[in-house]
Formats: C-alpha cells, sequence, structure tokens
C-alpha cells in the first residue's frame, strides 16, 4: 500500500500521465469535445422564415386588389408562384442555440387586370441563395438575389406605345431579425445592387414586426404584421403594407397556409410600373413560405 502511494506520487508517473499513458485502471478519461458541427441535407426548418407582410417575398399566394379609389385603378389579381427551401443546416453539438442555414428562394409575381379581361399587366422574377446564422433568439441573413422585370404581351397590344422598361438587379443584402419573445418578431434589411439595368438604381431599406399569436385549435393561430420599405429608386418613397389573417401551421413549425387581408399605400410593386402609385384593399391566401 505505501509502495503503490509512492509510485502515484512519484514525478515519473505524474510526467507519464500528462504525456498521454493510460490511467490507472477504474479512473474515467473525460468525455471527448466534438469540433465538428452537425449537418442536415434538406431540413424541415428554417431559421431566418421569409417576412408575413413582405408583397415580395418567394411564396405561394394569390390575392385580389381593391382600389382603395375606383378611379385611379381597376380590381386586379397579384399572383405569386414560389417557395423558400432549406438546403443544408448546421447546428453546434455543443450548444443547440447556435445554428446556420443554407437555402434557396425563387418566385415569380404576375397581375392581372380583372376590368381588361384579365389581361397580365406584367410579371417579375427573382430567385436567390440567403445563407443565415442564428444564436438564441437572433437571426442574420446575407443574401445574393437576382430579379428580372418583363410587361405583359396583352398590357403591350393594349398599349403599343408602351416601353419595356431595362430593369433587372443582382443584389446583395443583409438582414437581422429578432424573436423577441414566443409570438413577436421585429426584423431590419439593408440592399445594394452589384449590377443594374438602366431603370434601376442602387440601394434598399426595409423593416418590419410581426405578431404570431397563441394556438386557438390545434394549429390554428391569428397573425398580423407589417413591412415598410424604400428603394432609392422611387426617391426613397416608402411603401406600407399592413396584413392580418389566420394561419394554419404545418407540423414543421413554421411552414403552413395563411388567409389574409392586407391595406397597401405606396409605388406600384410591379417594377414596370415603380414610378405609379397605388392604394388598395386586398384578400387572398399564402403560403408561409
Amino acid at each position: 500500500m505505501f509502495a503503490a502511494i509512492l509510485v502515484l506520487a512519484s514525478p515519473m508517473f505524474q510526467a507519464g500521465q500528462e504525456a498521454g499513458n493510460p490511467p490507472p485502471p477504474g479512473q474515467d478519461l473525460p468525455a471527448p469535445v466534438e469540433d465538428s458541427w452537425d449537418l442536415e441535407l434538406l431540413p424541415s426548418k428554417i431559421i431566418y422564415a421569409p417576412y408575413l407582410a413582405d408583397p415580395r417575398q418567394s411564396h405561394t399566394s394569390t390575392k385580389v386588389q381593391v382600389p382603395v379609389d375606383p378611379d385611379r385603378g381597376n380590381l386586379k389579381i397579384e399572383s405569386v408562384l414560389g417557395s423558400t427551401r432549406p438546403l443544408a443546416l448546421w447546428t453546434n453539438p455543443n450548444d443547440p442555440l447556435e445554428e446556420a442555414e443554407l437555402f434557396l428562394e425563387a418566385a415569380v409575381f404576375s397581375r392581372f387586370d380583372l376590368s381588361e379581361d384579365w389581361d397580365m399587366d406584367g410579371s417579375d422574377y427573382r430567385f436567390g441563395f440567403p445563407f443565415a446564422y442564428r444564436y438564441g433568439d437572433v437571426a442574420m441573413k446575407f443574401h445574393l438575389w437576382h430579379l428580372t422585370s418583363h410587361l405583359g404581351d396583352e398590357y403591350m397590344t393594349r398599349n403599343p406605345e408602351a416601353k419595356r422598361a431595362s430593369y433587372h438587379n443582382d443584389e446583395v443584402c443583409v438582414g437581422l431579425s429578432w424573436q423577441i419573445d414566443p409570438y413577436w418578431r421585429a426584423y431590419g434589411e439593408l440592399g445594394y445592387g452589384l449590377y443594374t439595368g438602366t431603370a434601376a438604381e442602387k440601394g434598399r431599406a426595409q423593416f418590419g414586426i410581426e405578431w404570431v399569436g397563441e394556438a386557438w385549435t390545434g394549429k390554428t393561430t391569428p397573425w398580423a404584421a407589417a413591412d415598410i420599405s424604400t428603394r432609392k429608386e422611387i426617391d426613397w418613397g416608402w411603401n406600407l403594407s399592413l396584413q392580418a389573417g389566420i394561419m394554419f401551421r404545418s407540423g414543421s413549425g413554421n411552414g403552413g397556409l395563411r388567409f389574409l387581408v392586407e391595406y397597401y399605400r405606396g409605388h406600384d410593386q410591379q417594377t414596370q410600373f415603380k414610378a405609379e402609385k397605388e392604394h388598395y384593399f386586398a384578400f387572398g391566401a399564402a403560403t408561409n413560405f
């Protein structure tokens, strides 16, 4: 016994332990620390969800726009066909609050004039590759995206003097999203065009706030959101969108379908008509992303 104590206390034994020699029987090794993040391909969750009240987020929707002043606009339908899909999700195994994600977004935004036999006024096409990082309730986004704009054939036939504006925009933007509590979310975003057409200018800002209430039954919840945006090409005039309705969430949590009513005032969101003003109420349905 006394000899064993001398051996354990000897400098040579301690040096051997520090050099990585096996510990004496019965002594456990410390658990190794994971250095690599866990990777999940095509995950169901998205850590930086599209903005609910932004008319130009990539999702699928249809809404009927009713002008506040019928003498200054026609009854129209705005249709969006698109989606935002996560491609890869990285999670820190040592800290579940820390995640990063790459996703794809793409959509086509088309407008049809019901007062002109459902003629299509124009359509905008966009796609992008956002990358997001989240820690806790705060998420950041770095987003590269492209948009190009086109006039409708029927509109050009009806207005032979109309010329398609050379509008395209390759933009880089950064966004910040804060989940204030389980119900409230605030966000802000700044964008700058890297390569633009002659009808587009560089510079954009956007911010907003969202509320998704407690579920009534199952995954049915009330919601409301406000989005304010501005662009240099409209002399930094403001566009305001207020939306509210009922949301039916899917099993993945933040997906699903929502029914909405909207109040909009600002510049035309169809970029071929960006110099024109719009003021309308709308109702319709949309996917969350």
